[in-house]
C-alpha cells in the first residue's frame, strides 16, 4: 500500500519550496502567515491524496470499500436478489423435543428462551404431542438472525410461561438449531467476487459445480465439490450453510 505524506510533511515541503524562492523569509515562525498557509495546504493536499487512494483501491475487490463491493456483486451476479447483493444474516432452525400431556397441542409462535445467552426461539407450526407418550418433535426458529443463534443438540430451551399441559423445558434435537449466519462481511464478499472473476463458468471443472450449486437456490451459501466420489467420471457436492 502506498505510503502517503502526512499533513506535517507536506507543510514542511511547502515551506522549504517557499524558502528556496524567497530566502529572506523566516519559515520557522509558527505565527507567520506563511506557516499558517503551509498548515492549510498540508491538510488539504493530504486529504486529496487519501481520497484518490481510496478511489483507486475501489477498482480492486480485495481493497474495495463496501459500496464499491456492492457494485461488483451486481456486475458479476446480475439482478439475482441474493447473490447480487451482500448475503443477509439468516435465522437458525431445527427441532426440539417437547413433553407434556398426551395429545396436547404445541401452538405456533409459542416462545422459548435459552437462558445461558438469552436467545429466543418460537414454534414454527402447530404440533400435537403423541397421544400415548406425550412427546413430540416441534419445529423452532430463532427470533433474531446471526451465527450466535445456532445451538447444539441437547441444549435446554425454557418456556417462560408454559401453557397448561406442557412441561417447562424442551431439549434441542441432536441435529441442533442450525443454518444461522451473520451478514456477509466485506472480506467474504471480496473472496466471492474474486472466485467468480478467477473462475469464469465453463463446464466440467470442480469450481463450476460449486457455482452451479450456489446459483441453484438462495439457501445455498457455500458448496464443496469432491471429484470422483462415486467413481470415475462423477462428482459430489457438499452443501454448507457458511457458518463455522
Amino acid at each position: 500500500m502506498a505510503q502517503l505524506k502526512t499533513p506535517a510533511q507536506i507543510q514542511t515541503d511547502y515551506l522549504n519550496y517557499l524558502s528556496g524562492l524567497k530566502p529572506a523569509l523566516d519559515i520557522s515562525k509558527q505565527d507567520s502567515d506563511w506557516w499558517i498557509r503551509g498548515a492549510v495546504v498540508g491538510g488539504v493536499v493530504a486529504g486529496v491524496y487519501a481520497d484518490n487512494l481510496l478511489i483507486s483501491n475501489d477498482a480492486f475487490p480485495q481493497s474495495a470499500r463496501h459500496a464499491a463491493l456492492a457494485n461488483w456483486l451486481q456486475l458479476l451476479f446480475g439482478p439475482d436478489p441474493v447473490q447480487g447483493n451482500f448475503l443477509p444474516a439468516t435465522f437458525s432452525q431445527g427441532f426440539a423435543s417437547v413433553t407434556g400431556s398426551p395429545g396436547q397441542t404445541v401452538t405456533i409462535n409459542l416462545l422459548t428462551n435459552y437462558p445461558p445467552n438469552g436467545n429466543s426461539y418460537f414454534v414454527q407450526g402447530n404440533t400435537n404431542l403423541d397421544a400415548i407418550a406425550g412427546t413430540g418433535l416441534v419445529p423452532f426458529q430463532s427470533i433474531s438472525t446471526g451465527q450466535d443463534q445456532n445451538l447444539l443438540g441437547g441444549a435446554i430451551l425454557t418456556f417462560p410461561s408454559p401453557p397448561a399441559g406442557l412441561n417447562a423445558t424442551a431439549i434441542v434435537y441432536p441435529g441442533g438449531l442450525v443454518d444461522a449466519t451473520d451478514s456477509e462481511s466485506n472480506s467474504a464478499a471480496s473472496a466471492r467476487i474474486l472466485t467468480r472473476i478467477r473462475n469464469l463458468l465453463t463446464v466440467g471443472r470442480a469450481i463450476d459445480y460449486q457455482q452451479y450449486a450456489k446459483d441453484a437456490d438462495p439457501s445455498v451459501v457455500d458448496a464443496i465439490a469432491v471429484k470422483e466420489v462415486y467413481g470415475p467420471g462423477t462428482v459430489g457436492i457438499s452443501l454448507t450453510s457458511g457458518t463455522t
